[in-house]
């Protein structure tokens, strides 16, 4: 037997109680919207729903959407005794401050908030860039990646207190030669060689397609950057695949693996300097 309280609209529910054949579950939905539609009744700044119900194991998960216009983050738990749901649980949510260059608003996140800098050169042109939002883990890193004709170098704080994101990071600091050589792309191929700096630990190899081409890339990088195995899609790019390696020379093939802060490298290149 499990409580049951599923709200109607926006209106407070009436409990009951309910035969679930599997998982009693209570949840909290945070539910925002940043503009005025002609079905939504609610508070335009936010608010929570309490929901208990039965449930099954795939459910039983913490996460958000955000689109930018609606804003939704769930936080759930599931158990399997007799009411065990009875109860509310807190709202998964966290107010930062979310800035793409300078256009700046407040916007909530499930856990943590992230001020990043950017400095990133191209072809003998560089400019910085700071962004404010959401954090996940793996971006809680500073770091750098350096391809030979492009360097980028990322400088992450995380925080988990209301608006904790305000402070404006400076650039990281160039870094001296740290031994590590590896593999880069030019004009020519591949077969370039570029010294790696500081943290940059190991080398990748790199493939974006865009559109009917595919664009190699090679160079050094940070740990911090290469966490995740598999491949993923770059908006305006299609699929992107990243080697990431230990070893001098060591950027030619192998099992690929792709991290946020790599997934946008050839994106802000094309965007800022082609």
């Amino acid at each position: 037997m499990c409580q049951q309280c599923i709200p109607l609209g926006f209106a407070p529910c009436t409990s009951t109680q309910i035969n679930c054949s599997t998982q009693c579950a209570t949840a909290t939905v945070y539910f925002a919207i940043t503009l005025h539609v002609r079905c939504f009744t609610g508070d335009s700044r936010g608010m929570n729903i309490n929901v208990q119900t039965c449930s099954t194991p795939d459910l039983c998960v913490n996460g958000s959407l955000n689109t930018g216009i609606i804003n939704v983050i769930n936080t759930a738990e599931c158990c399997s005794t007799n009411f065990c749901n009875n109860k509310t649980l807190p709202a998964l949510s966290l107010m930062c401050h979310n800035c793409i260059s300078e256009q700046c608003s407040e916007i909530n996140c499930p856990d943590q908030c992230a001020s990043v800098t950017l400095f990133i050169v191209s072809n003998g042109k560089n400019m910085t860039s700071v962004i404010k939002t959401c954090a996940i883990p793996q971006m809680c890193s500073s770091g750098s990646i350096n391809l030979g004709e492009l360097l980028m170098t990322s400088n992450v704080m995380c925080c988990n207190s209301t608006l904790c994101n305000k402070e404006t990071l400076p650039a990281l600091p160039k870094q001296a030669p740290n031994g590590r050589i590896c593999y880069t792309c030019d004009a020519h191929g591949c077969s370039a060689k570029v010294d790696c700096e500081g943290s940059e630990d190991r080398c990748i190899s790199a493939s974006v397609q865009q559109g009917s081409s595919t664009v190699s890339l090679k160079g050094c990088v940070s740990k911090s950057f290469c966490v995740e195995s598999r491949s993923s899609s770059v908006p305006g790019f299609g699929v992107a695949k990243v080697q990431c390696c230990e070893g001098n020379l060591c950027n030619g093939a192998g099992i690929f693996t792709l991290n946020f802060l790599l997934m946008i490298v050839p994106l802000l290149s094309s965007i800022l300097f082609y």
